[in-house]
């Protein structure tokens, strides 16, 4: 595999393999961490990748959601939350700079639609509510990320190309402040 080159290797095929492995879930959250980490770097704009990372949100939120904690040892979910409030931030920079145009803030509807970026941020903030919600210690994990909840904040503006994000940010925060009165001041405070 590592003689052939990213795009020959058919994305479903590899969530298939992984997910019929006798490691399931592991295989599952260590390639999610692992493209977690390879989208971080703003050089590895990529469809392809996008598309098998946008698939593994979805495997993971699902995950989390059906448990319902039967099975989880809360292993790699402190770890994802780390990672994702890394990449949301590095996601609120890339705007901020206009640095990309999957990242650009769209008041009009962009030349090319959908973007391959369409609603990722909601995907993204809906994986959080889902780590975080009543797990004190994920919430922490965000208001210690620097940056972290302003990025979050930031995404509430109106912006075509993430129609649901608003939605999302406010489900976020719901679940970021129940029962956490240190991230409620936190949130106040920020101006």
């Amino acid at each position: 595999m590592n003689s052939l080159p990213i795009e020959q290797i058919n994305d479903l095929s590899l969530i298939n393999l992984l997910s019929c492995s006798s490691n399931y879930p592991n295989d599952i959250h260590l390639l999610f961490c692992c493209l977690l980490i390879y989208e971080i770097n703003p050089n590895n704009y990529n469809k392809i990748n996008l598309r098998l990372f946008r698939y593994l949100i979805n495997l993971i939120n699902n995950y989390y959601i059906n448990q319902q904690d039967l099975l989880d040892d809360n292993r790699y979910r402190l770890m994802i939350v780390y990672l994702l409030s890394k990449f949301i931030c590095e996601i609120h920079r890339r705007r901020s700079n206009n640095e990309h145009k999957w990242y650009y803030l769209y008041h009009q509807i962009p030349d090319e639609h959908p973007l391959p970026t369409f609603d990722l941020f909601s995907e993204l903030l809906c994986l959080l509510s889902t780590l975080t919600y009543n797990h004190i210690d994920c919430q922490n994990q965000i208001r210690q990320i620097n940056g972290t909840i302003e990025a979050i904040l930031s995404m509430t503006q109106i912006d075509l190309n993430q129609p649901k994000s608003q939605a999302c940010v406010t489900w976020l925060i719901k679940c970021l402040t129940e029962y956490n009165q240190d991230n409620r001041n936190y949130i106040k405070q920020i101006k």
